[in-house]
């Protein structure tokens, strides 16, 4: 009985946190379907006396709003896969190989993580000016495409990842590019859904 309670009482508490955390977005919806009256009115109301769905209609004649979530898409999309491409590639780099100025350079990509993004602005900004990105995708997307904290995390999951499966790998006649596709990759998928859920939520 005590334990039925204990997860009685556990449902009960998530539900009461879930209700609070979907509040805000009941109350916009509730909010779109009512009156102008009725939605600046004191003391408020959570619900509509009436719901009025020509709202949505009227909205989307003021303003062109499928372009603007279609450019939302494309740019969180298209910055995510490159954000991952980038990532991906340059952790698997640090990870496995061996080249000059590797520690050098990776510290270079660490020290980045130092640098508040508010003081770019001004200066991302005179480069995609120079550049005559204003105004484009491209403006957009690729200042914001690489980012040394991501590449710093990808790369600690990939060496959890054992040395000896890609040696093994190799003897076998693997190419490096067969090994990141078909054993880290897997290996590693949740890191890399991390990475692109928090992306693509910036973005």
């Amino acid at each position: 009985m005590t334990e039925k309670l204990k997860k009685a009482a556990v449902w009960i508490l998530l539900t009461a946190g879930a209700l609070v955390m979907m509040f805000p977005f009941i109350w916009m919806l509730a909010t779109s379907l009512k009156t102008l009256p009725e939605a600046t009115a004191i003391p408020p109301t959570l619900f509509p006396a009436k719901a009025v769905f020509a709202n949505y209609a009227e909205a989307f004649t003021m303003a062109p709003f499928g372009r603007y979530l279609f450019n939302s898409i494309l740019v969180a999309g298209l910055g995510t896969l490159l954000t991952l491409v980038i990532t991906v590639l340059a952790a698997y780099a640090f990870t496995v190989f061996e080249f000059p100025g590797k520690s050098s350079l990776f510290f270079c990509c660490l020290a980045t993580m130092m640098i508040p993004a508010e003081l770019l602005i001004i200066q991302n900004f005179i480069t995609v000016s120079k550049l005559h990105w204003v105004n484009t995708f491209q403006g957009i997307i690729i200042p914001t495409i690489a980012s040394g904290f991501y590449i710093y995390m990808m790369r600690e999951y990939f060496l959890q990842t054992p040395s000896v499966l890609y040696k093994a790998a190799k003897i076998d006649g693997c190419t490096d590019w067969r090994y990141l596709w078909r054993i880290m990759m897997p290996i590693n998928k949740n890191a890399i859904a991390t990475i692109g859920i928090l992306t693509f939520i910036s973005q």
